[in-house]
């Protein structure tokens, strides 16, 4: 009596052991959904780009497939904040007031702001030692960039355009005389619509911001994913794999230190190339063709 008591709740623990097995490997095969917004090249309508890159390598590296969709910025924090998804790229720089209460992020990539103009001009990079110095002249921005509070701060005029390309063509026309983008994206533009004349375009690096993917801080289950995504991101620092993705847009050697997390600066440039920069061919989405 006693044997067979003991053989069955052996095999109670053994049953157990197994379901829980299996539902771990359940719940890490069913994709999570993580939402980005359409800002080339970092993501873009099909859900690829350099932060996208990131992203799948890191959740790569702790087996947990993922389901990339692209939305409006705002209509993601909404979806984040009603549970309608799993995580958001860059919420914390678009998450208002209470809104980022209720949010915690994992800082995964740098994106430093610049200004670009037409040279040769008037206004040489070493007349720009603040962004008040921009009062003077015609500054142009995409609508509901998150630098606008910044040019209110510092009273500087700017002229709200759509998309980065058209702001990109009323400097060229001589019609703004700064446009301010991400620094690889207005590279990324004048490689797309001037690369014969890139040498017309010089920029201004200004500061760096840390977009983060964004998680539900009140939720325990999105906290564990946070907790297991941190150790995907740590992995791909440490195989390198972190570099190459920036790499495949930056070229080989030519990836800015401003561009990098901290612990990986060692690998980076004071200032970039450029003639390097825009040698290297690319595909629609910005990455290079064969990429490191």
């Amino acid at each position: 009596m006693h044997k067979r008591s003991t053989v069955k709740v052996a095999f109670q623990r053994i049953t157990f052991g197994v379901l829980l097995f299996a539902s771990t490997l359940s719940n890490s095969a069913v994709p999570i959904t993580i939402a980005v917004s359409n800002y080339h090249p970092y993501n873009n309508e099909q859900g690829q780009g350099l932060v996208t890159d990131l992203y799948r390598a890191a959740f790569a590296e702790v087996d947990q497939p993922i389901t990339i969709i692209t939305t409006p910025i705002r209509r993601g924090v909404s979806m984040l904040l009603n549970g309608q998804i799993d995580a958001l790229s860059s919420g914390n720089m678009f998450a208002q007031g209470a809104q980022k209460e209720l949010i915690t992020w994992t800082p995964t990539f740098k994106v430093t702001m610049a200004s670009f103009f037409l040279r040769p001009g008037p206004h040489a990079p070493q007349s720009l030692t603040s962004l008040s110095d921009l009062r003077a002249y015609r500054v142009g921005s995409v609508v509901n960039s998150t630098a606008l509070n910044l040019y209110l701060l510092h009273n500087i005029a700017v002229t709200q355009l759509q998309t980065p390309d058209q702001l990109l063509h009323m400097t060229q026309r001589g019609r703004l005389d700064y446009f301010n983008v991400t620094l690889l994206s207005g590279l990324l533009l004048i490689d797309k619509h001037y690369p014969a004349s890139w040498q017309q375009f010089d920029q201004h690096p200004w500061y760096t911001v840390d977009p983060g993917l964004s998680f539900l801080k009140g939720d325990n289950e999105a906290l564990k994913l946070q907790a297991r995504y941190e150790i995907g991101l740590a992995n791909i620092k440490k195989n390198g794999r972190y570099l190459q993705i920036l790499e495949a847009y930056w070229g080989k050697g030519n990836v800015p230190k401003l561009a990098l997390p901290v612990d990986l600066q060692r690998y980076g440039v004071e200032r970039i190339d450029p003639s390097r920069f825009h040698a290297l061919k690319r595909d629609s989405s910005g990455k290079l063709i064969e990429a490191p």
